[in-house]
Order: C-alpha cells, then sequence, then structure tokens
C-alpha cells in the first residue's frame, strides 16, 4: 500500500511553496558516523575527538623523555591521523602537579603550523601516557620540494602595510610581535604573518593576519574579550574597511618612538634604584572584600547612596611585599605592578608610612583593591602546590585600576600580561568588585597555562572558569556563601550600568551538539559564559556539601587545564577535568560529582549511549513505507574510559502495526571509548498509515563503571512513515532597518495549521546590510521561544539564505520540538551600537513540514 497525500490548508495571505525532500533520516538526530570508521578493536580505532583519555589503550605505556614520547606517536601514527610525524618538532615538556605534558608542534617547509601541536601528558609517578591533546592539521597539500616559491616580504614590510592604515594619532602601547607561520585556509595551508599589535587608538589585541608573499591583509580579529560585552564591540574588523584609515606616521617613527618612552622608563628606574636601595616591605589598607553589597547585605547599595553607608564595609587587610624607595611605598611587588597603561591618565597611588586609606571612588581605593586581591590569589594558587616550575602566572602582572579608556568594563591582554579597569561616570569603578578583579585574573590563568587557549569553545570556557574563579574565593568571604553567591559582581552589575549581569547556577542550560560556544554570546535566555561556570560551580558546592575542601576542587580544576592546546571544546574540557579528579582522588567522589553535573547539561553524554540508528531496506532515499521489513544497524558507544560488560539491550515500538524482532546475543561486552553495533529488524504491516510517525525505543541496562550502579540508558528514534511534504511560508514586508541600535526592528509572519519538526525547519532570510558589525537576529515563536542567528556572515552587503545551512548550525531549532507552531512568528534585527548601517528585510520564510505522501 502507498501512501495518499493530504495537504493541510496555508494561510491566504502565505506565499504557497510545497518542497519535497528526497532523503530521511531520524528525527533531531545529527549525522551518523560512517560505519568504515567503527571498529570493534578498541585499540585500532582512532579518538572520537581531538582529546585521548582511552586508559586501556594507554596500560603499557612508559614515556620518560621526549625522545620516547616522539616514538610512541611515530608507532601510533594512523590512530592519530599523523601523516607526516617526522614534521612534529618537540617544543617543551610542560610539568604540573601530577603530570609531564611533551608538547610537539606541528611544521610545515620547517616553518610552525598555526595553534597545530600534538600533546602527550604522562603521570608523572608511574610514566604511563594518560591523555593526548590532538589539534594537528592534516596537510591537504605537500612541500614544494625544490619548486620555485613566492618571495616572502619581510617583517618590516608586513608591519609598514598594517601600520599604515592605523588611525592617524596612533601610538604603540608595547612592541608588535610578528610570527611567520602557515594557516590552514580552504583546505590548504597559507604562509602568512600573524602580528599582533595594540594601539591607543584602537583599543585591544589585535591580531592581524598578512599573506607572507603579497602583503595582502587577510584578517583582523581581536583576541582579548571584556568581563561583558557592550553593544559596540567588534570581534572582527574589515580588512577593507580599515584600509580607509591613512596613517602618515611611518612605522619606524612610532617604533622609534615606543623605543624612547622605554628607555626613559628604564632610565628613571634605575637612578631610583641607585640612589635608594629598594626593599620589600608590608603595608596595610582598607578594602571591600569582596564588596560592600554582600558585606553588609545591602542589595539596596549604589553609588548614590552616602558614603557613610559603606563605613562598615570597609576592613583592614596587609599589602604584602610592596616596594619601599626612598621612603615611598609603592604598589609594586612580585606578583602585581600597578601601572599607569591605558587612559584616562592616572598616577598610580603612594604613601609614606605604607598604609592606604581611601575610600570609594578613589584611585587609591582601587590601586589596593586590585593589588591585594589579585597578589592574594597568587599565593592562594602557590598554597595548591603549583609553584617554581609547575607555577601559574608565576610573575608580576601588570595592572591599570584605572584604565579601560575610562570605560565601565574590565580586560585581561594575554600580548602583554596586563589587567585594565574602567571607571566610568555614573557607574561603579571596576576595580572595587573582587569579584571583577579575581575574574580579570581567571584569564591571566588560563594563558599562563595555555598560551594557545583560542578557538573551539575557549571564549565560552575562558569566562565561564573566569566567572567561577571568582565565585570560589567569593565562598570564603563574609557573607559571601549566604548572599546571592550565585551572582558575577554584585557591585558592579545588576544595575543601570550592566543590568544583565550573569548568575553561576544556570544548571537549566544545554549543550547543544554541534555549536560553537563564543564568549558572551546569548543563546536563548541564557549566556554561554552560564552553560560552562554552572556544572563548575555546582561541582563545587556538591563537593563542599560532602566535606571535601575547596583547595581541592580548586586544584583539580588547574591540573586539567595542563596539557591542551588550540580549539578546545566544552566535551573535552571536560572530559579532561573528570580524568584529573581520577587521577587526583581516585577514591573520592571528585569525579562522579563532575560528571554527573557534566551529564546533566548534556556536555557530556552518559556512559553508554546509542547513536543514530542507520536503516536498511527502505525504498530509495530513505523513504518508508507500510508493508516493508526494515533493517537497522545501531552502534552502542562505550563513553567511558572503562570497559562495560553484560549490556542487555531491548528495542520495541510503541507504534500500532510495528513489530521489532531483537537479533541480539543475551548480553553485550564494549570496551573503553570504543563501540558495537546491533541489528533489530523492524517491520511495518500494509495498513500503516502514511503521516504517522514510526517510534522507536532503545533500552540499555547495564552496571555503570564508575558508580557500579544499575542503570538504565533509554532512547527514542521517530521516523516519518511516507515521503516528506514541506510548505514555506513567507513574507515580504521590506523593512527598513535604521542605522542605529536604539530600535529593534520588528517583523511579523502568521501560521496556522503546519507542525514544528525540527529536522525539516528552516528559516529564510533575505537582507540587504552590510555586516561590519554584525546586528543581532532573534526568532520568536508564538510560545516565547528565542533562537538567535549565528555564523552570519561578514563584510558582504547581503544575507540571503537559510538556517540551517547557510548560517547557524545543524541542530539550533531543536529547542522548538513539541512546541505549537500556530501563532505569531516574529524577527527581531538590533543593530549594534557602533558602525550600524542602514538596511533592508526584503523578505523572510519558514519552512514546516506540512505531511508525509
Amino acid at each position: 500500500m502507498k501512501c495518499i497525500l493530504f495537504r493541510i490548508s496555508q494561510e491566504s495571505h502565505a506565499k504557497k511553496s510545497t518542497h519535497k525532500l528526497f532523503s530521511l533520516a531520524p528525527l533531531f538526530l545529527v549525522a551518523l558516523i560512517p560505519l568504515n570508521l567503527v571498529s570493534l578493536i578498541a585499540h585500532a580505532a582512532p579518538p572520537n575527538t581531538k582529546l585521548d583519555t582511552h586508559q586501556e589503550f594507554f596500560t603499557h605505556t612508559n614515556i620518560t623523555d621526549e625522545t620516547s614520547a616522539h616514538n610512541f606517536l611515530i608507532s601510533h601514527a594512523q590512530r592519530y591521523q599523523l601523516t607526516a610525524p617526522e614534521t612534529l618538532k618537540f617544543s617543551e615538556q610542560q610539568p604540573s602537579l601530577y603530570s609531564r605534558h611533551y608538547r610537539f608542534q606541528q611544521t610545515y617547509n620547517d616553518l610552525p603550523v598555526d595553534r597545530a601541536e600534538i600533546i602527550v601528558s604522562v603521570d608523572a609517578k608511574t610514566n604511563t601516557v594518560i591523555r593526548v591533546y590532538n589539534n594537528t592539521q592534516i596537510l591537504l597539500a605537500t612541500p614544494s620540494n625544490g619548486a620555485v616559491k613566492p618571495p616572502v616580504i619581510g617583517t618590516q614590510v608586513a608591519l609598514q602595510n598594517i601600520w599604515q592604515h592605523q588611525l592617524a594619532g596612533s601610538v604603540l602601547r608595547s612592541k608588535p610581535r610578528a610570527r611567520l607561520v602557515y594557516a590552514e585556509a580552504s583546505g590548504q595551508l597559507r604562509l602568512v604573518y600573524r602580528i599582533n599589535l595594540i594601539t591607543n587608538r584602537q583599543p585591544g589585541n589585535w591580531e592581524y593576519t598578512v599573506d607572507a608573499h603579497s602583503g595582502e591583509l587577510l584578517s583582523i580579529e581581536r583576541l582579548d574579550t571584556p568581563a561583558f560585552m557592550p553593544d559596540d564591540f567588534q570581534r572582527q574588523l574589515n580588512p577593507a574597511e580599515l584600509k580607509k584609515n591613512h596613517n602618515p606616521q611611518s612605522y619606524q617613527s612610532a617604533l622609534a618612538a615606543l623605543n624612547n618612552k622605554n628607555q626613559q622608563r628604564k632610565k628613571i628606574a634605575a637612578e631610583n634604584s641607585t640612589a635608594t636601595n629598594e626593599a620589600r616591605t608590608n603595608g596595610t589598607a582598607l578594602l571591600f572584600d569582596p564588596d560592600p553589597i554582600t558585606a553588609l547585605q545591602k542589595i539596596e547599595l549604589s553609588i548614590n547612596s552616602p558614603l557613610e553607608d559603606f563605613t562598615a564595609a570597609y576592613v583592614e587587610r596587609p599589602l604584602r611585599d610592596i616596594t619601599l624607595a626612598e621612603g615611598i611605598y609603592q604598589l609594586r611587588g612580585p606578583w602585581v605592578t600597578i601601572e599607569d597603561n591605558e587612559s584616562p591618565e592616572t598616577v598610580p597611588s603612594t604613601t609614606t608610612d605604607g598604609n592606604w586609606r581611601a575610600k570609594r571612588n578613589e584611585s587609591a581605593f582601587q590601586d589596593v583593591m586590585a593589588y591585594f586581591h589579585l597578589d592574594q590569589s597568587q599565593r592562594y594558587i602557590q598554597s595548591l602546590g603549583f609553584t617554581q616550575a609547575t607555577g601559574i602566572q608565576y610573575a608580576p602582572i601588570s595592572v591599570d585600576a584605572q584604565g579601560a579608556f575610562g570605560v565601565h568594563n574590565a580586560f585581561y591582554n594575554s600580548f602583554d600580561n596586563a589587567i585594565s579597569f574602567g571607571v566610568a561616570t555614573g557607574c561603579p569603578a571596576m576595580a572595587e568588585d573582587a569579584d571583577v578583579i579575581l575574574h580579570e585574573y581567571g584569564h591571566a590563568i588560563h594563558f599562563s597555562i595555555n598560551p594557545g587557549w583560542y578557538g573551539g569553545d575557549t571564549g565560552a570556557m575562558g569566562e565561564g572558569f573566569a566567572d567561577y574563579w571568582s565565585a570560589s574565593y567569593n565562598l570564603t568571604t563574609t557573607n559571601g556563601a549566604i548572599f546571592y553567591p550565585e551572582r558575577m559582581g554584585n557591585w558592579i552589575a545588576f544595575n543601570s550600568c550592566w543590568p544583565d549581569g550573569r548568575l553561576l547556577t544556570r544548571t537549566d542550560t544545554r549543550h547543544l551538539k554541534g555549536k560553537t560556544y563564543q564568549a558572551h554570546e546569548k543563546v536563548g535566555d541564557h549566556y554561554s559564559d552560564e552553560l560552562w561556570s554552572a556544572p563548575l560551580y555546582n561541582s563545587l558546592r556538591e563537593l563542599m556539601k560532602k566535606g571535601i575542601a575547596r583547595e581541592e576542587v580548586d586544584r583539580l580544576i588547574l591540573e586539567a587545564h595542563f596539557g591542551l592546546g588550540s580549539d578546545v571544546t566544552m566535551e573535552e574540557m571536560a572530559k579532561a577535568i573528570v580524568l584529573s579528579a581520577q587521577q587526583l582522588h581516585p577514591q573520592g567522589p571528585h569525579a562522579d560529582v563532575f560528571r554527573r553535573s557534566f551529564i546533566a547539561q548534556d556536555i557530556l553524554p552518559g556512559s553508554l549511549t546509542l547513536d543514530n540508528p542507520q536503516l536498511f531496506g527502505t525504498q530509495g532515499n530513505d523513504i518508508i513505507q507500510p508493508g516493508t521489513n526494515l533493517g537497522a544497524q545501531m552502534l552502542v558507544r562505550n563513553n567511558s574510559a572503562l570497559k562495560i560488560t553484560d549490556i542487555k539491550t531491548e528495542i520495541s515500538s510503541t507504534t500500532p502495526g510495528i513489530t521489532v524482532d531483537n537479533n541480539e546475543p543475551a548480553t553485550l561486552v564494549v570496551d573503553a571509548e570504543s563501540s558495537t553495533t546491533i541489528n533489530p529488524r523492524i517491520t511495518l504491516t500494509a495498513n500503516t498509515p502514511c503521516g504517522s510517525a514510526l517510534e522507536l525505543q532503545a533500552k540499555l541496562n547495564y552496571i555503570d563503571p564508575y558508580t557500579l550502579q544499575q542503570k538504565t540508558s533509554t532512547h527514542s528514534f521517530n521516523y516519518l512513515i511516507g515521503q516528506p511534504v514541506v510548505t514555506r511560508t513567507e513574507t515580504k514586508p521590506n523593512l527598513k532597518i535604521p542605522a542605529t541600535s536604539s530600535e529593534i526592528v520588528t517583523s511579523e509572519l502568521a501560521i496556522q495549521g503546519l507542525q514544528v519538526n525540527a529536522k525539516y525547519f528552516k528559516l529564510h532570510l533575505d537582507m540587504r546590510i552590510p555586516l561590519f558589525s554584525t546586528p543581532t537576529i532573534i526568532l520568536q515563536s508564538p510560545t516565547g521561544t528565542r533562537i538567535a542567528l549565528t555564523s552570519l556572515p561578514f563584510w558582504e552587503s547581503q544575507i540571503n539564505g537559510s538556517a540551517p545551512g547557510d548560517f547557524g548550525f545543524n541542530e539550533m531549532f531543536v529547542p522548538l520540538n513539541g512546541e505549537t507552531p500556530n501563532g505569531i512568528w516574529k524577527l527581531e534585527i538590533k543593530q549594534p551600537s557602533s558602525n550600524a548601517a542602514a538596511g533592508l528585510l526584503k523578505s523572510w520564510g519558514i519552512t514546516t513540514l506540512t505531511n508525509a505522501d
């Protein structure tokens, strides 16, 4: 029996356009891993991610130095897809508390491939490999072997090309760094200069990529991130647009001016050193610890409150190892140096007795807040064992407590290892809140451990960890554990200056597979940062309730960050944390608590999962018709680092007229981080109606290898019976988009009688607008679910395509699953605060599943 087409009527005003899809797969599922890559022999199977934690595979390894580490990689070149292992060059052995990490840089034509390395981490006691992080590129081009190469421009030429595009009046804040590297682009390796440039006219640490042969400016990206994202923040600049800014000054003269300034600083420092016999000593200061709102438990405090309302919030704290020179006490110590690096120009405060008694709103108060909290945090890290060779930020960090060009924000610059805190009119000074101070130090911690902390989900994880680092300390302060402990920045946020703020308790957030998480990205009703801070903070609180010291938790999280490179994802970082918990506390609850927290938010899968089935016996293009017999191949995946035995499987269907035969052995065994298949048979009766759903349920009963408890992993799969029919409903508002951020442009689309099905749901968009700084575009369903568009094209005059597909990611519309589509859909467009350009929303529409025939 073949299905009969049944169509649902559309709204009269909508454009009617019916399209048929010619492929059918399980609803709401990600693409299958090709079966020819699946092996039942765990030792032969390559890792599924960049991070290999296969403990059984590593059992008999013995790595004692870089030579044995390199030999290990050569021996397992196929496992790690090292097409040319001889191009790996040993770069360093990085020690941590419990491990040694052998880092190998990938090269091409004897030059480094940017951010491409493989790291072998070894247990320091047993010399056994515990994990391998592989971020090497599979080389898609071959060395030229003597062929004529285009000439390479010099470093000075590349720098001059960049400098002439800077704004007039630009001054170098520090000496630029230039690296000649290969970078992957469109499947090929391209020789480029990566140049980091910091000036007074373009705040931030900007990385310019220049073609090393032609001198063409390829891309401009800002590497640092503010404590919170202002509307006018720009992550990327359009090279073509930047060329309009002509700088008459030469790079050589700008560098000479910087060198002269640095020489003057050295001369003054040398004169002071010779004349004064500098010494380290201690002082005292009045501080907030952590902030006035928390200390006093007064949520109503604001910058307009009388100064006497803050009196009880001040506490005296020691200033350790500050500098005494010629009777003047200066806030320069072994771990923190207070300096004036950015505008507004403010001379660092000093005293003649070593005691600071300034109050809020005074620069001297902000200076000692920054010095004390950063110095104390470094000493805390050392108390955890990270000193000398394993030290983290084991050197002075430069801090401007009245910098950030006078905006209400704070920044960490990894290039200069410097923090700047803003002081803006009408807002609390950023350095008056310990949360913000320690948040910025969290970024310094990341880059000290892993200088390649870029790409992947490092943006969101960097912010989430930084929030966690401040929250962990907050729990030790007066009222910090009881008065809004979930808030990041009680004093500087949740007000008119930063109304949203961030929370550390958003355990309701869920990780979406296939999505990359940037810093401060709005994802639905939460920030990407909160997705990462929540499982860390939740685990900390749960472990502390079990009597585990905060120090143990912080130590294992820091340890987990060693031995990683660029492009780390949340899943990989979560696996590293769980593995470190097992390594440091094999008998404790640490690993289980973290694992459960990550699983609860879909960052990690459960120990045993079932991948999407692959069907056989369908009518071409996976069209399921009544009266057919189907075969299915389901991949049972062991996500743990331990073997799982005695797995019992049960496949069934709740759909009337469907029978399932389980052709499986009584029990299955799956090795660590490996998989096997089950192959049920499915029969549909001839009278199964088209348009209905074939629903399969799979149960996996097993003993969890970590908890040794009985568990049942349940999975549901839904298939449409019949060939899908989809309908596109659209509107053509030809709506003008003004060049201002003060107005949110909204367009509405009414839909009736359709079905929301995330597999077939698409958003179509046709806009004309220069995207020098991307607008925020949000689709809101009739029930209020809001989904932001991502991966919009840069520097183009139009957005004309569909999501997912042309922009967005594959599972972006899964949150709509189960909602009724009937009602008013809204498209919202909000321009950025700067570089907004007028545009036009020509048309937009939605494709949904109508039925099947």
